[in-house]
């Protein structure tokens, strides 16, 4: 993808039809995801403690603002597709709102769905949205400029190590985190969009 104003923290990434060709689960190789070469230094920060801190902290604080302004096309998130997600609490009933990356994924019906990993940067605790989203499973999402509506389902078993292999391939920082969580298990959800 060709890049013709790029700032240091913001970059646009484009709609669907660009990451299309990684979307197939099935075409997926267990080869790693060829960077672009920004991506490569983003990436290994990303994965770093240093880097988690930052995507905990004070991308949340960013994010929102900018994925609004750009009708969800412009994060910190460095070219990846991030979104926001609009959950209900599941003690207050209020609607939360957090900015998640979400990893493009074609399911066996071609629908266009994404994967969210409640990784937290891989700490010994899940995310709060993590308990909403068990809770509340329909869901808004803000992403490359549409807003729709999503259905959340926790993966398991043998569904949950393809959607993991998936995400690790589409963000290889999800190891890192894996690893830090030490016992925890992170889960993973499919996003699968309502008619």
């Amino acid at each position: 993808m060709e890049i013709s104003n790029c700032w240091m923290f913001l970059v646009y990434y484009g709609d669907w039809g660009v990451r299309e060709a990684e979307t197939k689960g099935e075409e997926m190789s267990e080869e790693r995801r060829k960077l672009t070469w920004w991506q490569k230094p983003l990436f290994a920060f990303a994965g770093t403690r240093p880097g988690g801190w930052y995507f905990l902290t004070i991308a949340p604080r960013i994010d929102p603002l900018l994925l609004r302004i750009s009708n969800g096309r412009w994060s910190s998130g460095f070219g990846q597709p991030v979104g926001i997600l609009k959950i209900k609490g599941a003690k207050s009933g209020r609607i939360r709102e957090t900015t998640l990356l979400c990893t493009p994924y074609e399911n066996e019906n071609h629908d266009k769905c994404y994967i969210v990993v409640a990784s937290r940067a891989g700490s010994p605790k899940h995310p709060a949205w993590y308990y909403n989203l068990r809770a509340n499973p329909e869901i808004r999402l803000l992403i490359n400029g549409q807003e729709r509506g999503y259905v959340a389902q926790e993966s398991a078993d043998a569904q949950r190590d393809e959607l993991w292999r998936r995400a690790v391939w589409f963000y290889p920082g999800y190891a890192a985190y894996e690893k830090r969580a030490g016992a925890r298990a992170i889960p993973v959800f499919l996003l699968r969009p309502t008619l």
